[in-house]
């Protein structure tokens, strides 16, 4: 678990420091429509965190009307079938600290 986490943070801070090969990456592995990766790159990444922590229930919201509008979810999903606080609530215990 803790290589995942570890990971996670990883891929956030490369994505944040790396425009290019996030967009590409939402390209090809969240099937985002080229021409609007930009704009989804812009318009999310201020609102991931390394921590994990969720974005704002506006946020969320938004993520899943894309997902329904786009055919990838049927529904909104309760937070408990994605989301366990206790890897945010131990961030200090297994952050990594640079890359």
């Amino acid at each position: 678990m803790k290589a995942l986490l570890l990971g996670h943070t990883h891929a956030v801070r490369l994505a944040k420091q790396d425009k290019q090969r996030a967009e590409q990456s939402l390209i090809k592995h969240l099937q985002v429509d080229p021409k609007y990766v930009e704009r989804t790159y812009t318009n999310v990444i201020d609102y991931i965190w390394e921590d994990g922590r969720l974005p704002d229930p506006r946020s969320l919201d938004v993520f899943f009307d894309m997902g329904i509008k786009t055919g990838r979810y049927k529904e909104r999903w309760p937070l408990t079938r994605f989301w366990i606080p206790t890897y945010v609530d131990t961030y200090s215990q297994w952050r990594l600290a640079s890359f």
